[in-house]
């Protein structure tokens, strides 16, 4: 795997000291083991190359080949090499940007349809005087560019673009987006970023740049192909399920290093677990493992089907598969907001997941620091191979008039799970009422931000509707997923641009390269293919892995349908537990920025005073367990502290 980065120039020569200024952000930030660079009068290219797998230490990229005035530079990992290799008809000790830029020079830009893996790629054909620049289909590695009349500047990092324009205003439109939408994604518009025209290349998609264009072209997407799977029985989709989620696996863990996996006793990360371990154990190799478990000891939950502590459930997975290696990790019980600059210094953007971030961080720093060159993990798995909550099944059987099977699945759920059918049916059909009608109105979008330290004028000149329909959301409120949303879930383009952003850059910091089974292109295309009701089928949820991994996983995690694994589960107590040190924090941030936010336009959208009459109604006992607002001003501290972030660095 590497980075990327490059300058073009449609008019004057490329000044002195651009390449170092570009590739200052990679060696100041990044754990990368060499570099190279192309240049001449008006086109710079550079990579940073680490050694994931053997054949990485070969790599000779960027390309320049005079005879033809291509100029070929890639960050990849290619899944496909022997097809690759056969097609080519070259050594096998060939490294994987190599191969591209030779299918490149046979197929032209058609080449990206027969890569699989992750990538991103820049080629610039002197002779049409034209830059291609390309994602694989997820998304997988970012790739951000800047086009002027003058120039066009791209990087795997946002930094080197702008100490090269450090001119580029905020863009006001994704910063309103972070602070309104709804969960922990920051962004709903997949190609936009935090800064006016810098933007991400789409999911399955590559951009032809000339001096006057910019023509995005989509070369794949998971539901425009003749089906591949199409069989009568419910066996035979298990079968080949299990079979493609094998080969997506194995894909993931070629390296000449060892391999880790961040892995809780869930279906999704459990599952790619187990897979992993079945293949290497045939080689004799060594998983290891690392789960968050609580340094503080959880408060009393009412729910005993909640588990605080995952320790004993991955034991349970290890003494199945006893060449995994288990680590449990507790970031020695430092309280989340003591990530925020490292986090922020990390992403680039302003992010949410201030709960989860500190302790993947620590997970990928071990995980390096053992050895391993890749890490596994399951993130995206409750979208694809462990989706099937009941409710969605059985309300998109519900809207759709299959009662008799609606009738079925409900009946043998009730069931299972020990409750009243009578009353599991009224509450379905009372619940799917509300929701048929909450899907009628999905076109007529009323926002009211749920952030109550937002300034009172922020939805103005800010046209909220368009955004979130151009981002597929298609509505604010919790309502069960029937067919045709979770297909807009299943490949929403923001989503993937993000968790792109994500791997590439905690992989870049920490020295590993995060592959995630569950989000390869194949499974998302077979999920895309698969009959809705097989995600629950017979009843069951998330019956994919239920039904076809009974060898793999412990009986006990399989048959516990009601099961939920509250990971992070004593972050607030944490924060508690540090409140005299947290609260004096917080409140001389906020009351700087209530003094001084006039010096930044963005700042104004956060209500200051809103925070501090918070602040002093919570001073001595702390944020309450159920509130909520005391999550909406970690977002709006995030937010503020990446103002002032971005601000120190035009000054470098």
């Amino acid at each position: 795997m590497s980075a990327i980065w490059g300058f073009l120039s449609f008019t004057n020569k490329i000044k002195d000291g651009l390449s170092e200024t570009m590739e200052a952000p990679y060696k100041e930030r990044c754990k990368i083991d060499r570099y190279s660079r192309q240049q001449n009068a008006y086109l710079y290219m550079g990579c940073g190359i680490q050694h994931i797998t053997p054949e990485a230490k070969n790599e000779t990229l960027p390309i320049y080949d005079p005879g033809s005035g291509i100029c070929f530079n890639a960050d990849c990992i290619l899944d496909n090499r022997s097809e690759l290799l056969s097609l080519l008809q070259v050594d096998d000790a060939e490294p994987d940007g190599t191969l591209m830029y030779l299918a490149y020079r046979k197929y032209g830009m058609a080449c990206l349809e027969h890569f699989r893996g992750l990538f991103s790629l820049a080629v610039y054909d002197e002779n049409a005087k034209t830059l291609y620049l390309a994602a694989d289909p997820v998304s997988s590695r970012c790739l951000y560019y800047y086009r002027t009349e003058e120039f066009i500047c791209f990087s795997t990092l946002l930094e080197p673009i702008r100490r090269v324009c450090p001119d580029i205003p905020f863009n006001e439109y994704y910063l309103k987006d972070y602070l309104v939408a709804p969960g922990l994604m920051p962004n709903i518009v997949s190609t936009e970023t935090p800064y006016a025209g810098i933007y991400k290349i789409n999911p399955g998609c590559y951009l032809t740049i000339t001096g006057d264009t910019v023509t995005e072209h989509t070369y794949w997407t998971p539901f425009s192909h003749k089906k591949s799977y199409c069989y009568k029985t419910p066996k035979a989709y298990g079968k080949d399920f299990r079979e493609l989620y094998t080969e997506c696996v194995r894909d993931a863990l070629r390296t000449d290093g060892e391999v880790g996996i961040s892995m809780s006793s869930g279906l999704d990360s459990a599952s790619v677990g187990a897979l992993a371990a079945t293949l290497m154990r045939k080689e004799g190799k060594t998983l290891y493992s690392y789960t968050y478990v609580p340094y503080e000891t959880p408060e009393f939950d009412r729910n005993r089907n909640n588990v605080h502590d995952e320790t004993a459930d991955v034991m349970k997975i290890v003494e199945m598969h006893p060449n995994i290696k288990p680590h449990f990790l507790n970031n020695g019980g430092k309280n989340c907001l003591e990530f925020i600059s490292d986090g922020l210094n990390i992403m680039e953007i302003p992010f949410k997941a201030i709960v989860n971030f500190p302790n993947l961080y620590e997970v990928y720093c071990h995980a390096g620091g053992d050895g391993c060159k890749i890490v596994l993990t399951g993130q995206t798995g409750n979208g694809t191979v462990s989706h099937g909550y009941i409710d969605d099944v059985l309300f998109d059987d519900y809207q759709k008039g299959h009662y008799l099977r609606f009738l079925r699945y409900l009946n043998r759920h009730s069931l299972k799970i020990k409750q009243s059918r009578k009353k599991e049916l009224q509450a379905c059909v009372s619940y799917f009422r509300h929701a048929k009608e909450v899907y009628r109105k999905q076109g007529r979008l009323e926002l009211s931000p749920d952030n109550s330290f937002l300034a009172e004028n922020i939805l103005e000149d800010y046209p909220y509707a368009e955004r979130f329909a151009g981002g597929g959301i298609p509505f604010l409120e919790a309502v069960p997923m029937n067919r045709e949303f979770y297909y807009r879930f299943l490949y929403n383009k923001a989503m993937l641009t993000y968790l792109g952003e994500l791997d590439t850059k905690f992989g870049l910091a920490t020295g590993v390269l995060l592959r995630d089974a569950t989000r390869d292109s194949r499974m998302i295309r077979f999920c895309a293919e698969l009959p809705y009701h097989l995600f629950a089928y017979r009843g069951t949820p998330r019956w994919l892995i239920r039904g076809n991994f009974t060898d793999l996983l412990p009986a006990g995690l399989l048959e516990n349908w009601m099961r939920y694994g509250v990971q992070n589960s004593d972050w607030l107590l944490r924060v508690k537990r540090d409140w005299g040190a947290v609260s004096a924090e917080l409140t001389a941030f906020f009351s700087w920025y209530q003094i001084n936010d006039a010096t930044c336009d963005a700042a104004r959208l956060i209500d200051s005073g809103r925070v501090s009459e918070y602040l002093r109604s919570i001073s001595g006992k702390g944020p309450d367990t159920a509130n909520y607002d005391f999550n909406s001003l970690t977002f709006a501290k995030i937010f503020l502290q990446f103002i002032g972030r971005e601000n120190k660095l035009l000054q470098k």
